[in-house]
C-alpha cells in the first residue's frame, strides 16, 4: 500500500519527509477537509517552533547582542518562509488546493527550522561554533531522574533494510538513516477536551528521533518521549506512528521511500518490525505495518 500522496504536484514541490502518513488526510472527504488537515499540521509545527524559540531566548537572557541577532534572524526567516511558499505554490494560485499547498510548504519549512532550534538547544558547554549557551545545571536542586521502568513498556524495535540501489547511494554519500516516532490514542469519553485538532490524544509532546546506520540495521525506540500522565486519557490501545527517512547529512531532501508503522503499540512490541526502504526514484510500493 502506498503512503497517501495527495497530488503529483505536492510530491514534486515538497520534501517527501513532510508528508508522513496522517490519519487526518485518510479521513478527509473533500478538498476543504484536506486544507484543514494541512493547516492543523502547520499550526502544530508552528507551536513547537515558538516553544523552542522561547527556550532559546531564555538561554540568551544575559546576552542582549545575541538576542537581537536571534530576533532579526527569525524575522528574516519568516519573510523567507512566506516568500518561498508563495513561489513554490504559484502554479496553484486561485485554485481550491492553494491553501493546502501553502500550509504544507510552511509546515515543511517550519519542521526544518524546528530541527535547527533543537540543535541549538543541544550545544555543549564551550562549543564556540554554537550561538546558544549550554543549559545550566543546578547543583542545588537537580531534576529528579525518571525511573527507566516508567518508560520500559513503551519501547519497541524496528529493523531497517535497504534496496541494493539505496544501500549504494547512502554509502557513496556517507548518508545515515533516521526514524521518527510519536505516540497517540483515542480519547476516553470524559477526556475529549484533551484531544488535539484531529480528535486524538497526543501522548508524546515531541517525536523521538533515533539514528540508524546508513547501511540499515536494528534500532530501539524507547518511548522516553511519552508523557505517562496523559495515558489516563486514552481509550484502549496506545498507538504509534513511525516513519523512516535519510538523515539529511548529504542533502536537505529525503532520499528514501520506506515502509512505515501506524497502529497499536502492542502489535509492534511482539517482535521487531522490518521496514524496507528504497530510493524515491525507484517508486517502491511502501507498506503500512504492522
Amino acid at each position: 500500500m502506498k503512503t497517501a500522496m495527495l497530488t503529483v504536484a505536492v510530491m514534486l514541490a515538497m520534501p517527501a519527509f513532510a508528508f508522513a502518513h496522517d490519519k487526518c488526510y485518510d479521513d478527509a472527504k473533500d478538498q476543504p477537509a484536506l486544507n484543514a488537515c494541512a493547516d492543523a499540521a502547520f499550526k502544530k509545527s508552528d507551536k513547537k517552533l515558538n516553544e523552542l524559540y522561547k527556550q532559546i531566548e531564555t538561554r540568551l537572557n544575559d546576552d542582549a547582542d545575541t538576542t537581537k541577532l536571534l530576533v532579526q534572524a527569525q524575522r528574516d526567516w519568516i519573510k523567507f518562509r512566506d516568500a518561498e511558499c508563495a513561489f513554490q505554490t504559484t502554479g496553484a494560485a486561485g485554485g481550491s488546493m492553494m491553501p493546502m499547498l501553502v500550509a504544507q510548504c510552511m509546515d515543511s519549512l517550519t519542521q526544518s527550522r524546528v530541527k535547527d532550534f533543537e540543535g541549538y538547544l543541544k550545544c555543549e558547554d564551550g562549543d564556540m561554533s554554537c550561538p546558544v549557551p549550554a543549559a545550566a545545571v543546578s547543583a542545588a536542586a537537580p531534576a529528579a531522574p525518571v525511573p527507566a521502568a516508567a518508560h520500559g513498556d513503551m519501547g519497541f524495535d524496528v529493523n531497517v533494510t535497504l534496496s541494493k540501489e539505496a544501500a549504494a547511494k547512502l554509502a557513496a554519500e556517507k548518508e545515515g538513516i533516521a526514524a521518527f516516532a510519536d505516540y497517540y490514542g483515542d480519547p476516553k469519553p470524559n477526556a475529549e477536551k484533551h484531544a488535539n485538532e484531529i480528535g486524538q490524544i497526543s501522548v508524546s509532546p515531541e517525536e523521538e528521533w533515533v539514528k540508524i546506520s546508513g547501511s540499515g540495521g536494528q534500532a530501539h525506540i524507547s518511548g522516553k518521549k511519552v508523557d505517562m500522565q496523559t495515558l489516563k486519557w486514552v481509550e484502549g490501545d496506545v498507538k504509534v506512528n513511525l516513519n523512516v527517512a535519510s538523515a539529511r547529512k548529504s542533502s536537505s531532501d529525503n532520499l528514501l521511500g520506506c515502509d512505515f508503522i501506524d497502529g497499536p503499540l502492542s502489535k509492534v512490541q511482539k517482535q521487531p518490525v522490518t521496514l524496507h526502504c528504497a530510493l524515491i526514484e525507484e517508486n517502491y510500493d511502501t507498506e503500512l505495518k504492522p
